[in-house]
């Protein structure tokens, strides 16, 4: 009984260890995650400033969202290690005319970001969706893992419209 005890202990301590190792150095090359407003995670920060954001809302369908009525929002990435590639897929509805740009941090004392726009939007139910590719080297960090990205919405707060966000899919890759 008791050699039987160790043996599930240590394969459970070596099955942990193998997990956290995977998690935390991702020996794969590439780390996903997805922020879509039902809780927080410690991967992707929710919108910020919360004086630019509504609180999180709920649509008939069950999805959790936010609207931004203020320019700029942000939010931020925290990697388990340094990457060289995100890909950053946005989920959201807006006006046909409500110019929207995502961008990364490349200086905060300039508050230089590498924006891009969101133009090729495609259609997912109600929802649209957009996808920015980022080279990370020139985006700063603090850390080397944690990277600032700025949801740009020109105009938006003297236009009075909204912009609902239904979720943020990163993907960061690094060479093999």
């Amino acid at each position: 009984m008791r050699i039987l005890f160790a043996t599930i202990l240590i394969a459970g301590m070596f099955f942990l260890f193998a997990w956290t190792a995977m998690q935390n150095f991702v020996l794969g090359g590439v780390f996903e995650a997805q922020y879509n407003f039902e809780k927080e995670l410690p991967f992707i920060t929710p919108l910020s400033p919360r004086d630019r954001v509504t609180e999180i809302l709920r649509n008939d369908s069950g999805e959790s969202f936010q609207k931004v009525y203020d320019d700029p929002v942000y939010f931020r990435v925290r990697a388990p290690r340094s990457f060289d590639r995100a890909t950053v897929t946005v989920r959201f509805k807006k006006d046909e005319n409500q110019k929207f740009a995502l961008g990364g941090l490349v200086s905060w004392e300039d508050y230089k970001f590498d924006l891009q726009p969101l133009d090729n939007i495609f259609k997912d139910g109600d929802w649209q969706v957009a996808t920015v590719n980022f080279n990370l080297s020139p985006l700063f960090t603090d850390d080397g893992r944690t990277y600032t990205f700025v949801l740009s919405l020109p105009g938006i707060a003297e236009s009075g419209s909204e912009v609902a966000v239904q979720s943020i899919w990163v993907r960061l890759e690094r060479p093999r």
